[in-house]
Formats: structure tokens, C-alpha cells, sequence
């Protein structure tokens, strides 16, 4: 998919190693390609993305990363519309309900 162009979804059971697959492969893309621009999105349950930030520090601590999951509206708006926007994450992790208006 990826030298296709096409984007992708992830998605077994759990406790298949779906997190330690991505951060392997986002170390991949931005090791071989320096010159590239690299940033991505990353949805998972809202349940995991503290999980997904500590297993990225953990293995490939070179990527910086944001988890974005706020409670209330006002800090989902911040984090969406101030700290994504302005700041060099090259990765974004958060959950579908935080992105919702």
C-alpha cells in the first residue's frame, strides 16, 4: 500500500501487534526517506492513546508524537485547532471521538 500511494487501516484482533507493525513501519518511511514530509494521523480507541504514545517513546523515540484526547469540548478544540497546527509532531495519535465536532 504504501508504494502504492494508498492509505490503510490496521485492523485485527486484539493483542496482535498492530501497534509495534506501525511505529516500525513510520520508523521505516522516515529513516529511508529523510527528505520527506513527514507527518501522520494515527485513530485508535480512545481507551489506547496514552498506550500508543508510551509504546512510541518506548521503540522509536525519534518519532514525536502527541496524544490528543481530551475530555471536554473546549480541550479538544485547543489541541485540534492550536497544538496540532503549530507544533512539529510528526505524529498525532488520537481517537475518531476526539475529532468529532
Amino acid at each position: 500500500m504504501y508504494k502504492a500511494k494508498a492509505n490503510g487501516i490496521v485492523a485485527d484482533e486484539m493483542g496482535l501487534g498492530k501497534t509495534l507493525e506501525t511505529i516500525s513501519f513510520l520508523a521505516y518511511i522516515k529513516e529511508s526517506n529523510p527528505e520527506l514530509l513527514f507527518r501522520h494521523l494515527i485513530l485508535v480507541p480512545k481507551s489506547v492513546v496514552i498506550n500508543w504514545q508510551r509504546e512510541f517513546n518506548r521503540f522509536c523515540p525519534s518519532i514525536r508524537v502527541f496524544a490528543a484526547s481530551g475530555e471536554s469540548q473546549e480541550e479538544r478544540d485547543y489541541y485540534l485547532n492550536f497544538i496540532v497546527p503549530n507544533h512539529t509532531f510528526e505524529a498525532v495519535i488520537t481517537s475518531p471521538e476526539t475529532l468529532e465536532k
